[in-house]
Order: structure tokens, then C-alpha cells, then sequence
């Protein structure tokens, strides 16, 4: 037992997974919001609970969200849509909350913005150490399900349907505390953007899903944003993309800063699959890039490092995309097939998880052929490790992120995320989260 009362049962066996812990003992519920402002006493068995029977878990559900490591080794999980509603995924206004490195509970993460609401389908960028930026998003969105196999198809509906549910605002938050400074009406309203913190001072957001005359469109502008000591931001257009995308991937280039910024995926098939932008020369026009290793079109690409790990290589739904090397040498980029000797693939949807060391860890997603995956795939330099381990749930759209302090140092926590439903029409929350120690 340590100084806080928490006791723990470590991993057993093979140490994949942790098995389970226990929390102080309890005889009434007001002895446990200490601990989580939603938890409660199970008088059964005299436990401090979250979602009983579990003593580790969330306080809700959590979808297409994040999951961002804080400077003293907690997880924050930020936005994400959190149940379910009238065949739409909802935000509620309970959109923080921590993962403890030292008790191993999910604490209350007090929010000092009250009238700042949910979000998922947001864009996010860490600016300093304990800092993130974090861009505009939906307040609901339904999840568009069609096909089935090697021809099942996402679609992220119903964005516009409601009055307000786009975000055009610019919250930078300090993960130590929960405190943080709103910017409405910093840009036209938008979900999944790509972010990137360009220079000190200096975000640049990319692309997002955008309302259009009523209609629903991947946007091509490129704005930046700067923000001063008092964390205050101002957003201006810089330049237009050569195409529109929406949750692309982003890729800082350049032996000094972030001279150039490779732009890849989130596009449909008749743009470029990738680009390159020069933020310090806004007239200057985009570099489209279309490399034969790379299909017409990539959705939901994620990067490790200069690596691209998860997408699909499909404009909405499951496709092949081969694990590949990016690197651009005089205006082309080059593609470097990386060791997959498991066979694992890219998959859609997938959470990745950077470590100290820079490699990544990879969960969940759906695979090519339609189903489910339930692995956590190791990337290293060089690509893939040959043995997954194992999720207890399959799930895609989830959150994830290294614990880098406390007994958990070096584990890997995976939060909520989606499964398909038993007859594959829609896609359901998953809840509860996991520990991976490898």
C-alpha cells in the first residue's frame, strides 16, 4: 500500500496485461469522490468504483478523442464524442479527464472553462511542454455505415444537421492543471483539421471538414494561427491547398524549423495523394506529390515520426496501405516499403501511441478485409515487430498514449473507441480502457 491507500495487484503470466487493482476501501459514496468525482462505493464489496464492477476505468465512454501525455507522466483524454443518442455520437460537456501515472485512476480533470462544451473530430497539437492546442470539432456526428468485407465504408454524416455543432474555436490547454484560454470565432468552423505547431507562437491548420453552401466538403484552406504570452489567438487564411482534405496527416521538413510541411492524405482520388506547403512564402503554390508506391487517395493516415503506420488506402473506406518510409529528397517523395514480416498492414482507424524512444504503438483499427482488429502492433525503426499483442476488445477510433511515470512507466493505455454493431450497420462505443505493459 502506498501513501495514498491504493493498493495493486501487478500483471501475472506473460505480463501482457494488467489484471486488475483495487482502490480504498469504502462504506458510503462520499469516502470515494476524492478520488473520481464519479465514483461510488460498492457496499458488496466495500470498493471504491468506476462503471462497477471495475475499479480501474473511465468515467464514460469515449470516442474519436485523444489521449495526450502530460509533462509529470499522466494521460490526459481530451474531447471525443461520449455515448450515444438518436443514432448519433454525442459530446457531453464532461469532455477532460486524467489518467493518474501514480494511484492508477482516472481522476477528475477540473475544466476552468465552464461554458466551453465537448468535442470530437477535433485537431490537436502539443505547442510547449504541459500545452496543447486544441482545434475545432463537432458537437455530434452519425457514423455511416455501408458495405461490408473489403468494401465496408465509413462516412462521417450528419456534421451540419444541427445548428452550432461545428467548432470554429481555439481552446489552448495546460495538461497540469486543466486551465486553459478559449478563442471563439478564430476560423470558419471545422472538424478534422490537421494541426501542427509550426514555430514558437505559430499553429498552422490545415484542411477539416467544412460546411459549404449545406453541403459538407473537405476544405483546402491553410490557415495560421498565432497566439501571444496571454495565450490570445488570432487566425488568418495563409494559403489554399491543391486540394481539399480532411484529417490528413502532417510532416514538418527541413534541416532547420519547419521550412516546408508535407501534407498527406485525408483526400479524395482526384487530388494528389500529397503535397508540400511553404508556410514563410505563402505565394508560392503547393507541390503536388503522387508517388506509384501510394494509392489515389489515403483516409485517417497517422504518422510515426516520418513513417506511415495506420490509413487506408481508400477515400472512405477500408483499403490496402503497405507500412511505408516518407522522405522527401529534392521535391519528390520517396517511398520505402518498411519490414512487415506479421503480416499486420496498415489498418483504419488506428490509435498510435509514440514512446520515449520514438518508437510507436499501434491499436486496434479495421483491417482491410472489414474486421476488427484486437492487436497492438510494435513500430520500431525499420518497421514492424513480427508478435502483436493482444487488446481484450477490438476497437478502432480510440485514444492512446505512453504512461511515462509511476509503476506503469513504459505502458501503454488504450481508451473507449468503436466496434461495428452484431449486424455491421452501424458503429457502437466501446467502453473501458486497457493496459498494455510490453
Amino acid at each position: 500500500t502506498d501513501a495514498v491507500g491504493v493498493c495493486r495487484k501487478l500483471p501475472s503470466g506473460d505480463g501482457v496485461k494488467l489484471q486488475h487493482w483495487c482502490v480504498p476501501t469504502c462504506t458510503e459514496d462520499a469516502e470515494c469522490t476524492g478520488l473520481h468525482v464519479r465514483s461510488t462505493c460498492d457496499t458488496d464489496t466495500g470498493w471504491c468504483m468506476l462503471n462497477h464492477p471495475y475499479p480501474l476505468n473511465m468515467s464514460s465512454a469515449r470516442a474519436l478523442g485523444h489521449a495526450v501525455p502530460a509533462e509529470n507522466g499522466d494521460v490526459v483524454l481530451m474531447g471525443g464524442f461520449t455515448r450515444d443518442g438518436d443514432d448519433r455520437l454525442v459530446a457531453s460537456d464532461w469532455s477532460f479527464e486524467r489518467f493518474n501515472a501514480a494511484t492508477g485512476l482516472f481522476d477528475q480533470m477540473k475544466i476552468h472553462l465552464p461554458d466551453y462544451p465537448g468535442h470530437g473530430l477535433t485537431g490537436v497539437a502539443h505547442t510547449a511542454p504541459g500545452k496543447v492546442a486544441y482545434v475545432g470539432g463537432a458537437r455530434s456526428v452519425k457514423v455511416d455505415v455501408s458495405g461490408s468485407g473489403g468494401s465496408l465504408a465509413l462516412d462521417f454524416a450528419g456534421l451540419n444537421e444541427e445548428d452550432g455543432n461545428l467548432s470554429g474555436k481555439v481552446l489552448l490547454f495546460n495538461t497540469s492543471d486543466g486551465s486553459g484560454t478559449v478563442t471563439s470565432g478564430a476560423m470558419e468552423p471545422v472538424a478534422l483539421p490537421a494541426v501542427l505547431n509550426h514555430s514558437d507562437g505559430v499553429l498552422l491548420v490545415i484542411g477539416g471538414w467544412v460546411d459549404e453552401g449545406g453541403t459538407m466538403v473537405r476544405s483546402d484552406s491553410v490557415n495560421r494561427c498565432t497566439y501571444d504570452e496571454d495565450d490570445r489567438v488570432d487566425c488568418s487564411s495563409l494559403t489554399a491547398l491543391s486540394t481539399g482534405r480532411a484529417g490528413a496527416a502532417v510532416l514538418c521538413l527541413g534541416a532547420e524549423g519547419c521550412e516546408q510541411v508535407l501534407v498527406l492524405g485525408g483526400n479524395d482520388a482526384s487530388g494528389a495523394v500529397a503535397e508540400i506547403i511553404v508556410p514563410g512564402d505563402p505565394s508560392s503554390s503547393p507541390v503536388e506529390l503522387t508517388p506509384e508506391e501510394l494509392p489515389a487517395a489515403i483516409s485517417w493516415p497517422a504518422l510515426c515520426g516520418d513513417a506511415l503506420v495506420s490509413g487506408s488506402g481508400s477515400a472512405a473506406g477500408v483499403g490496402a496501405l503497405d507500412v511505408v518510409e516518407l522522405d522527401v529528397i529534392s521535391g519528390t517523395l520517396k517511398v520505402t516499403a518498411l519490414s512487415d514480416d506479421g503480416g499486420h498492414g496498415s489498418t483504419l482507424g488506428a490509435s498510435v501511441a509514440q514512446a520515449a524512444d520514438g518508437s510507436c504503438y499501434i491499436s486496434g483499427g479495421l483491417r482491410p478485409n472489414g474486421g476488427l482488429s484486437s492487436s497492438i502492433v510494435h513500430s520500431v525503426d525499420g518497421g514492424l515487430e513480427p508478435a502483436a499483442y493482444d487488446l481484450k476488445f477490438g476497437r478502432f477510433g480510440a485514444a492512446s498514449a505512453v504512461i511515462s511515470s509511476g509503476p506503469l512507466a513504459g505502458s501503454v493505455l488504450v481508451a473507449g473507441g468503436l466496434r461495428l454493431s452484431n449486424d455491421g450497420e452501424r458503429a457502437v462505443m466501446v467502453h473501458g480502457a486497457e493496459i498494455l505493459r510490453p
